[in-house]
């Protein structure tokens, strides 16, 4: 089942979605004639989606510990934006941390702590964005499951209204 392997599950999304946005880079690339080796692309473009992947078990115990909803959205939109700022910095001096040392990023001549900044600056709008689907994602499987209880109560409660008619 999948829930049992989440985290493989995350790694493979965030592979494949790597894989999909290296293409992308290499394709791009080549098309305005300024082709780049596709080791360079994925020393880049890899570890940012698997820092996400990584990151994904916090970013989900967020909406499940301050879930957004009509009652709740004004106390709990302080602390998603907190939390999205916060992890958008750590994803981006985690993402220089990594890609710095690799040899096929091309990047170890840079200071790291340029890097760092730079990629904060840089990784900043998209990281909130990946921080908000993935709290949308988050909130969308808790909704999905809440319904999906309910449907099993309501089915449950249906039969034992039918056996009570069956047998007063």
């Amino acid at each position: 089942m999948i829930g049992d392997n989440r985290s493989m599950w995350a790694f493979i999304a965030a592979t494949l979605i790597g894989l999909l946005f290296a293409a992308q880079w290499v394709l791009a690339s080549a098309a305005v004639g300024r082709p780049v080796a596709w080791s360079y692309v994925l020393a880049w473009v890899l570890p940012e989606w698997l820092l996400w992947a990584a990151l994904a078990p916090v970013v989900f115990a967020i909406p499940r510990r301050f879930p957004v909803g009509r009652a709740t959205w004004r106390r709990v939109a302080p602390v998603h934006a907190l939390a999205a700022v916060v992890l958008a910095g750590v994803h981006a001096v985690a993402f220089a941390m990594v890609t710095w040392p690799l040899p096929w990023a091309d990047i170890s001549h840079v200071p790291l702590l340029v890097l760092a900044r730079n990629l904060v600056g840089k990784k900043g709008l998209s990281n909130l964005l990946v921080y908000a689907l993935l709290a949308g994602a988050a909130h969308a499987i808790a909704a999905r499951l809440r319904a999906s209880r309910l449907e099993s109560q309501l089915a449950r409660a249906q039969i034992a209204a039918l056996r009570l008619q069956l047998h007063p």
